[in-house]
């Protein structure tokens, strides 16, 4: 629900506050697709490609070749370098300080806040 709410935000966003939508086409700054909302203190790798429908909260920090899609990225959280995968499409959830470290894949996840997560998960919940 939480997704289909930000996405509807982030729609409206087009109209009523364009500004505040993240724009970028891989050279300086990320790749953005669709909708894209990246608060001022967040920092983004110019290689990452983000969107549609994504929101990076404050001091979020994506790395290298990261890829977002249909995802809220609470404060503070890390998102490192994106490793090699089968992509599977699924809704992923990662609370307030979490850090995903090089090479680790979360598809269709929650994550608790204040984890480190160090091997690949899929469909769980980490408490």
């Amino acid at each position: 629900m939480s997704l289909k709410c930000s996405g509807l935000y982030l729609a409206q966003f087009r109209f009523t506050s364009p500004h505040l939508l993240a724009g970028g086409d891989g050279s300086k700054n990320a790749v953005i697709v669709g909708d894209v909302y990246i608060h001022p203190s967040a920092k983004v790798h110019p290689t990452a490609k983000i969107g549609p429908n994504v929101s990076i909260s404050a001091n979020a920090r994506i790395g290298p070749g990261a890829r977002l899609i249909s995802c809220i990225i609470l404060d503070d959280v890390e998102v490192m370098a994106e490793g090699e995968y089968n992509a599977k499409l699924g809704i992923t959830i990662l609370g307030e300080a979490v850090t995903v470290e090089d090479e680790v894949v979360v598809v269709n996840s929650i994550v608790l806040p204040n984890k480190t997560l160090n091997v690949s998960v899929q469909e769980e919940i980490i408490l």
